[in-house]
């Protein structure tokens, strides 16, 4: 008696003397094998699906060990995050919505992902016992309230992940008086003040999020016009030449008084989305004026520009050290380049003033030594255009003979911790000029 299962061959041959016990004994052994064969191509097949959970999804950061401390707990903004198993069926039935959440959350609230099966120690950390099991983290950067995130027993739509999200950004601004006016200037003057004027008794979650990102360089207060003093609030806008229609944003620049003629004013609702409005703050911290903002196509904004620079004459010009608008040059120095992490990278920081290249380890090689040659897994450089400095890691790895995928991987974490380390002030910068003349110190500049 023959037959096949699959690939498996399933024989047994009738002797006439087998026994009854024997040949049910051999049936028995060949079930076991194809039990246990069926058992290792679905677990095979279910590590193929879960792998590529959200190694593609532009709104979900995945987070490790290496970059949580940056990323999460040092961190002014409100996280989400799922922290999952591989193996889990209900993780693989969230992952859509947490995809579409993620999308609808940007600009609002940072959504991020952790493979407790390869990250066990933020497993063990966080007290994670069951899959998946979702965290809010809030509250001022390092502080025990960061360190201590608030657990989430809601439903698992995209509808309910959102709205819980955007009601718990609890915003970093002061509520303000037209009387009181002078005293908000007073308060942290060492900042600048970015001031909302509105009709509502609520604050919209668009400008908590806001003051949470900027929290560290800008002073936010919001003005209601509900609080009562009608003519105050319209001896403001005057004042400032602002239009009667609300909402209004004023920003003052470092040091103001609330002189009329060093502010910045913004009352067109259109621009007052989520690049709007980062796009208006970092006018203030850069000393631009508020020039009008061209409508930005969505295709623009979802995959912002990534520059290949084919030679150091382009490191040098517009593309980055003498970007007009960028605060930030991020050059990606690599080897093979396959367009996900510089594009991940732009996508991410793309409200932050941060313009993303990237540079052919060839290329600079040639030009600083073979300090950033010897790099095999890349390096990445953080230049200032305006104030002609430069920060340098070296792509570290804890596998010499690691595969290219990994090294992507490291390229990706080492790069968001350090521009989430430069974007909080955290960074120590060499002289642009030392680092193109190769005698710049191969250790790490952070």
């Amino acid at each position: 008696m023959k037959g096949t299962v699959g690939a498996i061959p399933l024989a047994v041959r009738l002797d006439p003397g087998t026994s009854s016990a024997r040949l049910l004994g051999r049936i028995g052994t060949h079930l076991c094998r194809l039990v246990v064969y069926s058992r290792v191509f679905l677990f095979l097949i279910s590590l193929r699906l879960v792998s590529a959970m959200y190694e593609d999804a532009p709104h979900v950061e995945r987070l490790t060990a290496a970059n949580f401390g940056a990323s999460v707990l040092n961190s002014g903004e409100t996280w989400l995050v799922e922290f999952y198993a591989p193996w889990c069926g209900h993780c693989r039935n969230l992952e859509a919505a947490w995809r579409a959440a993620a999308e609808k959350l940007d600009g609002l609230v940072r959504v991020g992902a952790v493979n407790c099966d390869e990250e066990t120690a933020l497993a063990q950390r966080f007290g994670i016992r069951g899959y998946p099991t979702i965290k809010l983290f809030s509250g001022r950067a390092r502080s025990p309230a960061r360190a201590t995130p608030l657990d989430y027993h809601g439903g698992r739509t995209v509808r309910d992940l959102v709205s819980f999200a955007r009601s718990s950004v609890q915003g970093v601004f002061a509520k303000v008086d037209a009387s009181g006016i002078s005293a908000f200037f007073s308060d942290e003057a060492h900042k600048p003040h970015v001031l909302l004027i509105t009709d509502k008794v609520g604050v919209s979650a668009r400008y908590r999020a806001l003051s949470e990102r900027y929290a560290t360089q800008v002073s936010f207060g919001v003005l209601s016009k509900r609080s009562g003093d009608d003519a105050g609030v319209q001896a403001l806008l005057l004042r400032y030449a602002a239009r009667s229609g609300l909402p209004v944003l004023i920003a003052f620049p470092k040091g103001s008084r609330g002189d009329p003629s060093d502010v910045q004013v913004l009352h067109d609702k259109a621009k007052m989305d989520a690049p709007g409005l980062h796009a208006f703050v970092r006018r203030l911290l850069h000393g631009t004026a508020d020039a009008a903002r061209a409508p930005t196509p969505a295709a623009a904004v979802d995959t912002p520009i990534v520059s290949r620079l084919a030679n150091m004459s382009e490191f040098h010009g517009p593309q980055c050290l003498q970007h007009p608008t960028a605060r930030f040059c991020l050059v990606l120095v690599l080897a093979d380049d396959d367009g996900n992490v510089s594009q991940h990278l732009a996508h991410k920081y793309r409200h932050d003033g941060v313009q993303v290249v990237v540079l052919p380890l060839d290329v600079i090689g040639a030009t600083t030594g073979k300090r950033v040659a010897a790099a095999a897994a890349g390096r990445v450089l953080l230049a200032r255009p305006r104030k002609q400095k430069i920060a340098q890691q070296v792509v570290s790895l804890a596998n010499a003979n690691a595969a290219a995928s990994e090294c992507r991987q490291a390229l990706l974490e080492q790069a968001s911790a350090l521009v989430d380390r430069a974007l909080g002030g955290d960074i120590h910068y060499e002289p642009l000029s030392a680092f193109l003349n190769g005698d710049a110190s191969t250790r790490d500049e952070l």
